[in-house]
């Protein structure tokens, strides 16, 4: 499903994204996905963060 594509997984710095909406949280819990996944169609850094691309993405 095209649903949480463009999700990833945080390594480090959680802390350093903008806390996950209604919206987030829906389309992460059709995805079945919890953290620490996120979307980088919803999630904004104000800081430092280490992320991992799920491998299906790298392609």
């Amino acid at each position: 499903p095209l649903i949480a594509r463009c999700n990833f997984n945080i390594v480090e710095g959680m802390f350093n994204l903008t806390e996950i909406d209604l919206d987030e949280e829906n389309m992460l819990e059709e995805a079945d996905l919890a953290s620490p996944y996120r979307l980088s169609c919803q999630a904004k850094i104000c800081g430092k963060v280490i992320v991992r691309i799920p491998d299906e993405e790298k392609k």
